[in-house]
């Protein structure tokens, strides 16, 4: 009995043992995953048309200690043309931005800003300047606006580099890059004729086909109107033909319910002993 009980009850630890760890390594995930640093491009559709200008924005989350940031975007310059670029950098100026504005000026330095539309590229260089604290959170980087000039596909590859806020025990002082995660992005070109072209066919053939038909519906009408005298005579023979089968056939179910009764009756009759 105390090698049962002591087996049983190194079973039970046992299982403790491996839901104390499951749960520790769950939450150790759940943890790291909320945590993650991100930057991605943000699209609003994936599938975009000749002609028909769109804007992308990049983004970053779950930073922490944020003072620097280098990004760097490419894409097919056959396909897009980059038309214009609007930095978010300074939270006191774009609250759904990134870093903190010194109260000196610049508030933010930009070391670099630019598209090079013949090779595909931006490059964007900031960072914040003391004494503006770091920053900390979620915020986009920059929205980028971009013309569709030729059917095709084009990826929007992203690179990016991150710097934190140096602390003063930090020796020698300076800044280091944040490890974060990059997401690229695409978009497809379509031309817009090719969506609108089956719109005139459909509109144009319904008239054509509705208007000989209606010209021969007139006289058509007038034919059958000589023959609605024959059609309304030839149904009175049958009809009178179902009325007196109608009479025959209730005659023979009356005859027949007054010889059940009748017989229902003599039964009755019998079993009283009359007959």
């Amino acid at each position: 009995m105390r090698t049962m009980k002591k087996s049983r009850l190194v079973a039970l630890l046992t299982v403790l043992i491996l839901v104390s760890t499951m749960a520790t390594c769950c939450s150790n995930q759940t943890a790291s995953s909320q945590s993650t640093i991100i930057t991605k491009v943000e699209t609003t559709s994936n599938s975009v048309t000749v002609g028909i200008s769109f804007t992308i924005t990049i983004s970053l989350t779950n930073v922490q200690n944020l003072y620097g940031v280098e990004v760097v975007l490419r894409w097919n310059p056959t396909v897009l043309e980059a038309t214009s670029v609007d930095t978010q950098l300074g939270i006191e100026s774009y609250p759904n931005g990134i870093l903190h504005e010194s109260s000196s000026s610049p508030t933010i330095f930009i070391a670099e800003n630019n598209i090079t539309q013949n090779t595909g590229e931006y490059r964007l260089v900031a960072t914040s300047m003391a004494p503006a604290p770091p920053f900390s959170g979620n915020g986009n980087i920059v929205k980028i606006t971009f013309n569709p000039i030729n059917e095709g596909n084009s990826a929007l590859d992203l690179e990016s580099q991150l710097s934190d806020y140096p602390p003063t025990d930090r020796d020698p002082r300076i800044s280091l890059p944040i490890q974060h995660t990059a997401q690229d992005s695409s978009v497809t070109v379509t031309q817009e004729s090719s969506t609108q072209s089956p719109a005139p066919t459909s509109s144009s053939t319904p008239t054509a086909v509705l208007t000989p038909t209606l010209e021969p519906s007139t006289p058509t009408s007038t034919v059958p109107a000589s023959t609605t005298p024959t059609l309304t005579e030839t149904p009175q023979q049958p009809q009178d033909g179902l009325e007196i089968r109608n009479v025959l056939l209730m005659g023979v179910i009356i005859v027949i319910v007054i010889a059940t009764i009748a017989i229902i009756l003599l039964v009755r009759k019998q079993k009283k002993g009359i007959f």
